[in-house]
Order: structure tokens, then C-alpha cells, then sequence
């Protein structure tokens, strides 16, 4: 099985910035970073690795679903205060993980509603 990791365009073009300024030698969001980047080699390996978050969470689906057309939500807690929004896609020969957002522990549980 071939898992593959793309990010959505907002939060790609947030990376490349972050990228940017570590490599001019600002590391104000170097932690974001290295957390994305963990993230992103955690679901290389086997985007299982994460957790589904149910439908029933209808909030948090509308908002995802409007803004991205998804089927489906997932979070990957990347350290103790740290999430990814992930959505998966694929078939017997390769799964795509979408990750969509990046956010603390605290902007996670505000924006599914779990604050």
C-alpha cells in the first residue's frame, strides 16, 4: 500500500511561509513547523494512525465540508497540544491523506465544538 500526504492549499502555502522564515533564521513558529512536519511523516507511514471523528460531530462536518467537499475527518494528535485535520481518499493500491488544518489543542476543541 502507497500512503501519500498532500496538503491543502492554505495550509501548504502557510508551510512554505514557515519554511521561509526558518530558513532567513526566524524561529518564531519553528515548533508549528517541525509539528507539521511530524504529522506528515507520521501519515507517510499508515494514516491509521489517527483518530475518526464521527459524523455525529455535525458542526465540525459542516464547516469541513463547505470549505473542503469532504467525506470524511480525521485528527492526528502530533504531540500533547497539537492536532492535524486530516481527510483520506483512495483504493487497494494507494491512500491519499488531505491534511487541512493545523491547530493547537485549544483551537481544535473550539472549532469542533468540544469547548
Amino acid at each position: 500500500m502507497n500512503y501519500i500526504v498532500k496538503l491543502a492549499p492554505e495550509l501548504y502555502a502557510y508551510y512554505k511561509q514557515l519554511e521561509n522564515e526558518i530558513k532567513q533564521g526566524k524561529k518564531i513558529n519553528e515548533k508549528e513547523y517541525k509539528l507539521i512536519c511530524k504529522g506528515i511523516k507520521i501519515l507517510k507511514q499508515d494514516f491509521r494512525q489517527g483518530s475518526h471523528i464521527s459524523k455525529k460531530n455535525q458542526g465540525a462536518y459542516e464547516y469541513f465540508v463547505k470549505k473542503y467537499n469532504v467525506k470524511n475527518l480525521w485528527k492526528l494528535d502530533v504531540s500533547r497540544d497539537w492536532r492535524l485535520i486530516y481527510t483520506i481518499e483512495g483504493n487497494e493500491v494507494e491512500v491519499i491523506s488531505f491534511i487541512l488544518e493545523s491547530l493547537s489543542h485549544k483551537e481544535y476543541e473550539r472549532k469542533l465544538g468540544y469547548h
